[in-house]
């Protein structure tokens, strides 16, 4: 739980001082996904409290240093707001999944790999701007 803390602690200081570096749409689409994701499994499960599932998908620390530092690599993740939306929102289903039906709690970075293989896909689906503005 500590690391958790430290690593948001972390992360939050490196989005306010590199903020035309660091992708910020990734990590919110993922964290607003994991939650809405993690929810809509406690009700399907019928979980007696909601909570639990929801805040251990989300403090899981393979899941938090996911979206604070990994996710967040320029080099590998598209360049448009709307394919980071679409990244980050891959990214967290595909992590949900691996780690509710293949109990592989590292589930986030075998997602990030997949997810990765799809960005030239993903850059594809932008909306550009009109040649000459």
């Amino acid at each position: 739980g500590a690391s958790s803390i430290a690593v948001i602690i972390a992360g939050i200081a490196l989005f306010v001082i590199g903020r035309k570096y660091i992708k910020w749409k990734i990590t919110a689409s993922y964290l607003l996904a994991i939650a809405v994701l993690s929810l809509t499994f406690s009700f399907m499960f019928g979980d007696a409290d909601l909570t639990t599932r929801l805040f251990f998908e989300l403090f899981i620390g393979s899941s938090i240093f996911m979206a604070f530092f990994m996710a967040t690599d320029p080099a590998t993740t598209p360049f448009s707001g709307v394919g980071q939306i679409i990244f980050g929102v891959g990214l967290a289903v595909l992590t949900i999944l691996i780690q509710t039906f293949m109990g592989f709690f590292g589930g986030s970075l075998l997602a990030l790999l997949i997810m990765n293989l799809t960005v030239p896909l993903i850059d594809r689906v932008r909306i550009g701007k009109p040649f000459g503005r």
